[in-house]
């Protein structure tokens, strides 16, 4: 059996045979969205939401402020708190920097919902946005994963049958 201390990616992709070996197409399917990332419209796991600050670069055409913290308070919803839907190999490819803040782009669509909430005048808006999100958050992440693949290789040795 794989172990989910090592290399996650490759023991992810190597606990996919297990599971479809065993029959738990469900296993399989859960490795299959860590591995890809997750699309819009199919549930995240709790471990994959994690807390993160929109901020963005604001402009007017004439001044540009960049890493500026985006206004949320207009918005509907909880934007303190995300649910990330990358591959998990983009995720431990951030933690290599060992910086202590991470960026991830925030699709363009949202960019005039941020712009509608700004409050400085002067034709000020946003013109890109991101999530920062700290270190910590996406080491926990990454940790949520190994757990639950450890559980589900638990889970499919203590199975009848299992070899």
């Amino acid at each position: 059996m794989p172990s989910p201390d090592n290399d996650l990616t490759g023991t992810l992709a190597s606990a996919k045979q297990h599971f479809l070996s065993a029959g738990r197409d469900d296993l399989a399917g859960w490795v299959d969205m860590e591995l890809s990332g997750y699309p819009s419209g199919v549930r995240v796991p709790e471990y994959r939401k994690i807390e993160v600050q929109a901020r963005g670069t604001i402009s007017n055409d004439t001044d540009i402020i960049d890493n500026q913290p985006l206004p949320v308070w207009h918005l509907a919803g909880d934007w303190t708190q995300e649910a990330l839907r990358l591959p998990i190999h983009q995720i431990v490819a951030a933690l290599e920097d060992r910086a202590p803040c991470v960026r991830f782009a925030i699709d363009n669509v949202s960019l005039a919902l941020f712009t509608r909430g700004l409050r400085m005048g002067s034709g000020f808006r946003v013109t890109d946005a991101w999530w920062e999100i700290q270190t910590v958050h996406l080491e926990q992440l990454v940790d949520g994963t190994r757990n639950q693949l450890r559980l589900a290789l638990e889970q499919l040795e203590g199975a009848p049958g299992a070899r």
